[in-house]
């Protein structure tokens, strides 16, 4: 029996004097959210920890430090936290985990030095409460900690040392220094937005779950059952509490019909802006990276390798196809459709050492894309649609997703006619 994974812990460790057990407890967790474990790399961003409050607690240094040496002491952390840093400022291009782009490598340089200005600047005169001649409000430290990061100068090692920045800041305005970590100034909402964005879903993001954060956005929270803990993913931004309680009655439906949806989704109520916003969080179906989805729809074939081929090499291939014909028909027999040109059906898939994939299940899990028949009153003003019509559409998508093959896809399609016939409900 496997044995499960026991938590690192850095006892064993010399930090530097003067930290206390709080300060230890943020460096560690720092570390931990940016995948920099190895006992020298929690060292490495101890030591600069320990400088920088020394440095800067006391608040005398704001007065005399220069734009110079404030880019020294930030070339000066990055190499303490990563060797590779002593190269000076990152060479090569960067692409974030949503797509964006770090700064282009030829304008850190310039880059730097007037943050570092602007910088030395703030933290001379202090911050004032009052907008400037342009009526803009006064800059935040939240706003130089994000600045840094979308400059991103270093390879590596970006976020510990955007951490000190803040903490730095915020010692200046409040007169203390923090016992948190920066804000979570990335976060976006939806992790994984419409999954009809793209035929693939191999957003790393949504494999690592979500844990709540100091600043009160949630990245990543584990919800316990009696026999087993789901990771949960914001995925989708709903517009108002009647779609949340619509797209919750459809979920609730479907799970009751005993339909392959994800085992635990739920809504989230959360503040944004000075204004209310709501998300659906689901189950992480990948657990964590181990699977990969893929959509179950005709545009499958234009994929490489064409997922009908994917399915075919599974052992249960026609369990796969059948199940997935007998979930819509039921679906529809419950009376619940998808308006979307795609399916809200997916194919998971296990990942091998060699990297293929090998198919295993379906689920179905965009449940905004869903509504019931007939539409609402709380929908009153979406364009009309004709159930059947929209029953077929589904269907065509799906037969499309599942083979290429002629002779399969006249059975399946007898196969969800007769289901349809039967008016089964339940899966």
């Amino acid at each position: 029996m496997e044995q499960p994974q026991k938590e690192k812990n850095y006892n064993h460790l010399k930090f530097p004097d003067g930290l206390t057990q709080t300060d230890i407890k943020l460096i560690i967790k720092q570390c931990e959210v940016q995948d920099a474990t190895e006992d020298d790399e929690v060292l490495g961003f101890a030591q600069a920890y320990s400088e920088a409050k020394q440095m800067f607690a006391s608040g005398e240094k704001f007065e005399t430090i220069t734009v110079e040496e404030w880019e020294g002491l930030i070339l000066h952390w990055a190499e303490l936290m990563e060797p590779q840093n002593k190269k000076g400022f990152r060479k090569v291009e960067v692409r974030f985990a949503d797509g964006s782009e770090g700064l282009a490598p030829n304008k850190i340089p310039r880059a730097m030095h007037v943050f570092c200005q602007a910088l030395q600047a703030q933290l001379s005169d202090g911050f004032s409460s009052e907008p400037d001649a342009w009526g803009r409000p006064p800059l935040q430290p939240v706003n130089y900690y994000k600045e840094f990061e979308e400059i991103h100068p270093f390879e590596d090692g970006n976020g510990r040392v955007g951490d000190l920045v803040w903490k730095i800041i915020m010692q200046k305005k409040h007169g203390k220094w923090p016992n948190s970590l920066p804000p979570n100034v990335f976060y976006k909402g939806p992790i994984l937005s419409k999954i009809q964005k793209g035929a693939l879903i191999q957003d790393k993001k949504i494999g690592a779950g979500f844990e709540t954060e100091d600043s009160g956005g949630v990245r990543r929270k584990k919800y316990e059952t009696d026999s087993k803990s789901f990771n949960y993913a914001d995925r989708v931004l709903l517009g108002d509490e009647k779609e949340v309680k619509r797209v919750m009655d459809i979920y609730k439906k479907l799970k009751e019909a005993g339909l392959p949806v994800v085992s635990f989704a739920k809504s989230i109520r959360k503040k944004e802006g000075g204004k209310l916003k709501y998300y659906l969080a689901m189950e992480d179906l990948t657990e964590g990276g181990k699977f990969e989805l893929t959509e179950l729809h005709s545009g499958g074939k234009r994929l490489s390798p064409p997922l009908p081929e994917v399915i075919e090499t599974a052992q249960n291939a026609e369990m796969i196809q059948q199940n997935a014909i007998r979930a819509l028909a039921i679906m529809h027999n419950n009376n619940i459709f998808d308006f979307h040109p795609g399916l809200s059906f997916v194919l998971r898939s296990e990942i091998n050492e060699d990297g293929n994939q090998i198919p295993t299940d379906i689920k179905i899990i965009d449940y905004p894309n869903l509504d019931s028949h007939p539409v609402p009153k709380s929908r009153q003003g979406v364009p009309p649609r004709h159930f059947e019509e929209e029953c077929l559409g589904d269907l065509t998508e799906l037969i499309g997703g599942l083979t290429d093959n002629f002779y399969q896809a006249h059975q399946l399609d007898l196969l969800y006619r007769k289901i349809r016939g039967s008016e089964e409900k339940t899966f």
